[in-house]
């Protein structure tokens, strides 16, 4: 089977034409015994012959070799690959095609390169990041088709690799804290691996804690050491609500409105979670996709794989997902909604938060620009009339100009940090 396959070339559909006319001419040959057609006959027997052997010697004895590929990157950038074709034949190799099998959405183009006998060539072949998710990059395909472009043939090197393509993240450092956000005091508690004021119990010591966890009054008493457990209070989160319902869509590849969700999702919670503020997210997409606030890098690492995962094929629209959290959501907490959704449902939803204390803003997606025959227009005036902080975002628009810190009512006292 192996041996089949090295010797097998792809024919073309001019490959098809040239058969054709050589019955013909063979058929033409033998009822009228004229030479000239035998000689054409013969030409064409030549043609398809070079044409076969020419694509046999182009990929006999070469080989790449992947030198180095990364295994994610964020949507607008690339995935660096750097390979090397080896040419262990002393027969020069000439119109060689280079591409990756990947799924990358949106991905197109290779590189083509010719080789000198014994020769290496070292080359980078990228691959641009359209769409968050995960997909796989590899096997590279090298192939070359005859002068006469009668045959086609192709080798393949390298295994499947998964990676990742994060949402795009902009920085938002210029971005005010509103200072009700801070540590603060709730009767709602959830427990932190951090040591911050609050300790409301203690557990047995365990490897890796720090000293000054240690409760040495429980320790004497128990005569084993014991850990302080600390907790966050509500007051103190926030929250970020993503839009991926599917009724509410529009826009292809990276100009989409469920990308522009995630990017600026990702963006808020990086800039948030690099003041030491515990964020949480609700993304209800083809699945509910939800983490608890909390502190850190590996909350804002949790953070962008849920948004790189989450597919905008949802049911379930926005105002669900607001009546779904709305009772752990307490006076002081942030809550941050992003959709392109057209109704008022959820703009009433928000406007309830704020009247029990919860500081909402909203970034809306202005759903035309992206192609959708839906508007949100409407929304935009209501959320400016019931005095819920909005923001206006479209296609191409710069968020890092768009989310300043005007966004934030005046009346709220601002840090930067």
């Amino acid at each position: 089977m192996n041996s089949f396959r090295y010797l097998y070339a792809k024919p073309t559909l001019r490959t098809l034409f040239v058969f054709i006319l050589l019955i013909v001419t063979v058929i033409t040959a033998a009822a009228t015994g004229f030479n000239l057609f035998y000689r054409v006959s013969y030409a064409f027997v030549t043609v398809l012959t070079i044409g076969y052997i020419w694509s046999w010697l182009m990929l006999i004895a070469v080989r790449i070799q992947i030198i180095d590929r990364l295994n994610q990157t964020q949507v607008g950038e690339s995935f660096e690959q750097r390979i090397q074709v080896i040419n262990d034949s002393f027969i020069p190799k000439f119109g060689l095609e280079l591409r990756d099998m990947t799924d990358l959405p949106g991905h197109e183009g290779g590189a083509a390169i010719n080789i000198w006998s014994y020769g290496k060539s070292q080359l980078k072949l990228d691959l641009k990041a359209r769409k968050r998710g995960l997909y796989q990059i590899g096997p590279i395909e090298i192939s070359n088709s005859d002068p006469f472009n009668l045959f086609e043939r192709s080798k393949k090197f390298g295994d499947k690799q998964s990676v990742i393509v994060f949402p795009r993240t902009v920085e938002l450092s210029g971005l005010a804290v509103p200072s009700a956000e801070l540590y603060g005091d709730s009767l709602s508690r959830k427990k932190t691996y951090r040591v911050t004021p609050h300790a409301n119990s203690v557990r047995d010591y365990t490897y890796g804690d720090s000293f000054n966890r240690i409760h040495w009054n429980s320790t004497a008493r128990m005569g084993k050491l014991m850990s302080k457990e600390f907790d966050i209070g509500r007051s103190s989160e926030v929250w970020i609500v993503g839009d991926f319902n599917a009724e509410v869509q529009a826009g292809e590849l990276e100009n989409s409105i469920d990308e522009y969700v995630s990017s600026i999702a990702a963006s808020y919670a990086k800039r948030y979670i690099s003041v030491d503020l515990p964020v949480g997210i609700a993304a209800y997409g083809d699945n509910k996709y939800v983490l608890s606030a909390d502190y850190g890098k590996v909350q804002l690492d949790r953070i962008m794989q849920y948004l790189s995962i989450v597919k905008s094929s949802g049911s379930i629209p926005v105002e669900n997902v607001i009546s779904d959290f709305e009772r752990m959501w307490v006076y002081s907490t942030t809550v941050i909604i992003i959709t392109s959704s057209a109704s008022a449902n959820w703009v009433y939803a928000a406007f309830e938060l704020m009247k029990k204390g919860v500081d909402v803003k909203v970034i809306q997606m202005d759903s035309f620009s992206f192609g959708a025959r839906f508007t949100t227009i409407n929304n935009s005036q209501l959320l400016q009339d019931l005095g819920v902080p909005n923001v206006v975002v479209s296609v191409n628009d710069d968020l890092r100009q768009i989310l300043i810190p005007e966004y934030y009512p005046q009346t709220v006292g601002l840090i930067n940090s």
